[in-house]
Protein backbone atom coordinates (compact mmCIF):
# COMPACT_ATOMS: atom_id res chain seq x y z
CA UNK A 1 0.00 0.00 0.00
CA UNK A 2 0.89 3.28 -0.93
CA UNK A 3 0.48 6.18 1.49
CA UNK A 4 0.32 9.90 -0.07
CA UNK A 5 1.51 12.72 1.73
CA UNK A 6 -1.06 13.82 4.04
CA UNK A 7 -2.95 17.10 3.56
CA UNK A 8 -4.08 19.01 6.59
CA UNK A 9 -7.14 21.27 6.89
CA UNK A 10 -5.34 24.56 7.43
CA UNK A 11 -1.42 26.21 7.57
CA UNK A 12 -1.50 25.74 11.20
CA UNK A 13 -1.62 22.06 10.63
CA UNK A 14 1.49 19.60 9.30
CA UNK A 15 1.72 16.04 8.74
CA UNK A 16 3.78 13.93 7.65
CA UNK A 17 4.43 9.89 7.79
CA UNK A 18 7.15 7.64 8.38
CA UNK A 19 6.91 5.25 5.24
CA UNK A 20 5.39 6.33 2.25
CA UNK A 21 4.78 2.20 1.02
CA UNK A 22 4.02 -0.68 3.42
CA UNK A 23 3.54 -4.30 3.38
CA UNK A 24 0.35 -5.69 4.53
CA UNK A 25 2.08 -6.57 7.92
CA UNK A 26 3.48 -2.90 8.36
CA UNK A 27 2.83 -0.33 10.23
CA UNK A 28 3.21 3.15 9.74
CA UNK A 29 3.42 6.39 11.62
CA UNK A 30 1.85 9.91 10.93
CA UNK A 31 3.58 12.52 13.08
CA UNK A 32 1.94 16.14 13.02
CA UNK A 33 2.55 19.18 14.44
CA UNK A 34 -0.07 21.93 15.78
CA UNK A 35 0.93 25.32 15.77
CA UNK A 36 -0.85 27.03 18.43
CA UNK A 37 0.48 30.41 18.17
CA UNK A 38 -2.71 32.28 17.12
CA UNK A 39 -5.47 30.20 19.23
CA UNK A 40 -4.80 31.57 23.19
CA UNK A 41 -7.50 29.90 24.52
CA UNK A 42 -10.63 27.38 24.44
CA UNK A 43 -10.90 24.43 21.67
CA UNK A 44 -9.11 23.80 18.53
CA UNK A 45 -9.99 21.19 16.50
CA UNK A 46 -8.19 20.35 12.80
CA UNK A 47 -8.32 17.48 10.50
CA UNK A 48 -5.63 15.54 8.69
CA UNK A 49 -6.27 13.85 4.94
CA UNK A 50 -4.83 10.53 4.65
CA UNK A 51 -4.92 9.09 1.30
CA UNK A 52 -3.80 5.42 -0.31
CA UNK A 53 -3.84 3.10 -3.24
CA UNK A 54 -5.51 0.42 -1.48
CA UNK A 55 -8.87 -0.77 -2.71
CA UNK A 56 -11.84 0.07 -1.24
CA UNK A 57 -10.32 2.45 2.00
CA UNK A 58 -8.55 4.96 -0.57
CA UNK A 59 -8.56 7.26 2.60
CA UNK A 60 -9.11 8.31 5.85
CA UNK A 61 -9.85 11.69 8.04
CA UNK A 62 -8.24 12.12 10.86
CA UNK A 63 -9.42 14.61 13.73
CA UNK A 64 -6.95 16.30 16.19
CA UNK A 65 -8.74 18.27 19.34
CA UNK A 66 -7.39 20.23 21.84
CA UNK A 67 -8.34 22.29 24.79
CA UNK A 68 -6.25 25.15 25.14
CA UNK A 69 -5.90 26.42 29.02
CA UNK A 70 -3.38 29.63 29.07
CA UNK A 71 -0.93 29.12 32.32
CA UNK A 72 -1.39 33.01 32.44
CA UNK A 73 -4.48 35.64 32.02
CA UNK A 74 -3.59 39.08 30.65
CA UNK A 75 -6.01 41.61 30.93
CA UNK A 76 -7.17 43.14 28.61
CA UNK A 77 -6.34 39.78 26.42
CA UNK A 78 -3.87 41.41 24.18
CA UNK A 79 -1.64 44.68 24.36
CA UNK A 80 -0.57 46.99 21.71
CA UNK A 81 2.01 49.73 22.49
CA UNK A 82 1.83 50.75 18.71
CA UNK A 83 5.15 52.44 18.21
CA UNK A 84 6.30 53.04 21.15
CA UNK A 85 9.66 53.65 21.96
CA UNK A 86 12.58 53.17 25.02
CA UNK A 87 11.17 55.62 28.24
CA UNK A 88 7.67 56.55 26.39
CA UNK A 89 4.50 56.36 28.65
CA UNK A 90 1.70 54.02 27.42
CA UNK A 91 -1.09 56.92 28.92
CA UNK A 92 -0.97 55.44 32.32
CA UNK A 93 -2.52 51.72 31.26
CA UNK A 94 -1.24 49.10 33.21
CA UNK A 95 -1.55 45.73 32.21
CA UNK A 96 -2.41 43.12 34.83
CA UNK A 97 -0.74 39.76 34.72
CA UNK A 98 -2.12 36.73 36.80
CA UNK A 99 -0.61 33.15 37.01
CA UNK A 100 -3.99 30.67 36.18
CA UNK A 101 -5.00 28.71 39.22
CA UNK A 102 -5.28 24.90 38.60
CA UNK A 103 -8.51 23.40 38.59
CA UNK A 104 -9.74 19.85 39.56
Amino acid sequence: MTIRHPATSCGYTIASVNHERLTPSERGTIVFTLNLGSFSRGPVEKHIYVQTDSPGATGVILTVKANLVPLYDTEPMQLSFGELRVGESTNGHRPRLAQRRQTA
